[in-house]
């Protein structure tokens, strides 16, 4: 397991454990379309 991080705001400390972040749900993703002359094709 991470260290925990101690952080102090306005006088109160307080300690957290980092977690490991899915990216797709911080910043979402897209889907990919490229139009071509059969009409449209996703692309993964």
């Amino acid at each position: 397991m991470a260290r925990a991080l101690t952080f102090d705001l306005g006088g109160t400390a307080f300690q957290a454990e980092p977690v490991k972040l899915d990216r797709k749900k911080v910043y979402g993703w897209t889907d990919i379309a490229a139009n071509v002359k059969k009409g449209w094709k996703e692309v993964a």
